[in-house]
Protein backbone atom coordinates (compact mmCIF):
# COMPACT_ATOMS: atom_id res chain seq x y z
CA UNK A 1 0.00 0.00 0.00
CA UNK A 2 2.65 2.36 0.38
CA UNK A 3 4.24 1.95 -2.62
CA UNK A 4 0.99 2.51 -4.10
CA UNK A 5 0.01 5.47 -2.35
CA UNK A 6 3.53 7.06 -3.07
CA UNK A 7 3.16 6.17 -7.09
CA UNK A 8 0.16 8.02 -6.96
CA UNK A 9 1.79 11.05 -5.30
CA UNK A 10 4.64 10.82 -7.96
CA UNK A 11 2.26 11.02 -10.57
CA UNK A 12 0.55 13.68 -9.69
CA UNK A 13 4.10 15.71 -8.80
CA UNK A 14 5.24 14.76 -12.63
CA UNK A 15 1.88 16.56 -13.81
CA UNK A 16 1.66 19.56 -11.94
CA UNK A 17 5.37 19.97 -13.02
CA UNK A 18 4.67 19.46 -16.69
CA UNK A 19 1.89 21.82 -16.45
CA UNK A 20 3.99 24.59 -14.70
CA UNK A 21 6.70 24.16 -16.88
CA UNK A 22 4.71 24.66 -20.37
CA UNK A 23 2.92 27.67 -18.15
CA UNK A 24 -0.39 26.05 -18.86
CA UNK A 25 -2.91 28.70 -16.68
CA UNK A 26 -6.69 28.76 -15.56
CA UNK A 27 -9.34 31.48 -16.79
CA UNK A 28 -8.19 33.50 -13.65
CA UNK A 29 -4.17 33.43 -14.54
CA UNK A 30 -3.16 31.16 -11.97
CA UNK A 31 -0.82 28.23 -13.09
CA UNK A 32 -3.07 25.27 -13.63
CA UNK A 33 -1.76 22.69 -11.46
CA UNK A 34 -4.83 19.78 -12.16
CA UNK A 35 -8.89 19.99 -12.01
CA UNK A 36 -11.10 18.27 -9.93
CA UNK A 37 -12.20 15.60 -12.67
CA UNK A 38 -8.53 13.84 -12.34
CA UNK A 39 -8.50 10.38 -11.76
CA UNK A 40 -5.72 8.05 -11.00
CA UNK A 41 -5.76 4.68 -10.52
CA UNK A 42 -2.34 2.55 -9.35
CA UNK A 43 -2.59 -1.04 -10.40
CA UNK A 44 -0.29 -3.99 -9.85
CA UNK A 45 -0.50 -7.65 -10.51
CA UNK A 46 1.41 -8.58 -7.34
CA UNK A 47 3.83 -11.24 -9.74
CA UNK A 48 7.36 -9.54 -10.35
CA UNK A 49 9.89 -7.45 -8.61
CA UNK A 50 8.06 -6.43 -5.08
CA UNK A 51 9.13 -3.02 -4.02
CA UNK A 52 7.70 -1.47 -0.66
CA UNK A 53 7.78 2.41 -1.45
CA UNK A 54 8.32 4.06 -4.95
CA UNK A 55 9.96 7.23 -4.43
CA UNK A 56 12.05 9.45 -6.23
CA UNK A 57 14.85 7.64 -5.30
CA UNK A 58 13.88 4.33 -6.28
CA UNK A 59 13.87 2.63 -9.77
CA UNK A 60 9.71 2.05 -10.07
CA UNK A 61 9.20 5.65 -8.91
CA UNK A 62 11.47 7.80 -10.74
CA UNK A 63 10.23 5.40 -13.94
CA UNK A 64 6.96 6.78 -13.25
CA UNK A 65 7.83 10.42 -12.66
CA UNK A 66 9.30 9.90 -15.83
CA UNK A 67 6.50 8.28 -17.84
CA UNK A 68 4.00 10.28 -16.68
CA UNK A 69 5.87 13.79 -17.52
CA UNK A 70 6.81 12.53 -20.45
CA UNK A 71 3.31 11.71 -21.28
CA UNK A 72 1.79 14.97 -19.82
CA UNK A 73 4.67 17.08 -21.85
CA UNK A 74 4.19 15.88 -24.98
CA UNK A 75 0.27 16.24 -24.88
CA UNK A 76 0.37 19.88 -23.32
CA UNK A 77 3.09 20.46 -26.41
CA UNK A 78 0.80 18.57 -29.11
CA UNK A 79 -1.73 20.99 -27.83
CA UNK A 80 0.17 23.71 -28.06
CA UNK A 81 0.98 23.30 -31.52
CA UNK A 82 -2.78 22.79 -32.33
CA UNK A 83 -3.44 26.18 -31.77
CA UNK A 84 -0.87 28.15 -33.80
CA UNK A 85 2.35 28.72 -31.22
CA UNK A 86 4.52 26.13 -29.77
CA UNK A 87 5.24 28.71 -27.29
CA UNK A 88 2.08 30.30 -26.17
CA UNK A 89 0.56 28.79 -23.05
CA UNK A 90 -2.75 27.48 -23.08
CA UNK A 91 -5.63 27.96 -20.57
CA UNK A 92 -7.16 25.59 -19.02
CA UNK A 93 -10.21 24.45 -20.17
CA UNK A 94 -12.24 23.15 -17.29
CA UNK A 95 -15.40 20.85 -18.32
CA UNK A 96 -18.26 20.72 -15.57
Amino acid sequence: PTAAVRAATLATEAKTLALFEAGVKTEGGSPAIGTSMDTMVVASTGRGLFSLYAGTSTLVGYLIGLAVYDAMAAGIRLEQEAAGNPYAPLPLRAEY
